[in-house]
């Protein structure tokens, strides 16, 4: 009797069962298919690995940056001025508690604490995909 891989559901056929071409071909099928998903993420990834880009503070709270995307990371850093003082946060998806005042979205990040939006302040932001 035959069993299936966890993974892809590929059907691994018994010692005692006979060689089915119509076996082999699904289990190809499903090989195709995942290379071509694989493939086409890796090809997203190697044309447009990060976005960039600025933001102006306007001191609203949950103040929303959209990106097209679900990022992966998110580094965020303000623009100072001498004597201003700068400030780095960074958010990661799928840690809860480190955003330090971003929140990872579906399209973007939202920036939750003060100090990532300060009225007049000019924020940079490197966003992985």
């Amino acid at each position: 009797m035959s069993n299936r891989t966890t993974n892809f559901n590929l059907l691994k056929p018994a010692q005692e069962d006979f060689y089915n071409v119509d076996d082999f071909n699904a289990n190809a099928d499903i090989i195709d298919a995942a290379l071509r998903t694989l493939t086409q993420r890796v090809d997203t990834l190697l044309q447009d690995p990060i976005s960039t880009g600025t933001y102006l503070g306007n001191g609203a709270n949950g103040r929303m940056i959209s990106l097209g995307f679900t990022p992966r990371a998110v580094v965020l850093t303000n623009a100072v001025t001498v004597g201003t003082g700068a400030t780095t946060s960074i958010a990661v998806t799928g840690s809860s508690g480190f955003g330090q005042g971003i929140t990872i979205t579906a399209n973007g990040f939202t920036v939750m604490a003060s100090y990532n939006h300060i009225n007049g302040y000019r924020y940079n932001y490197v966003a992985f995909r």
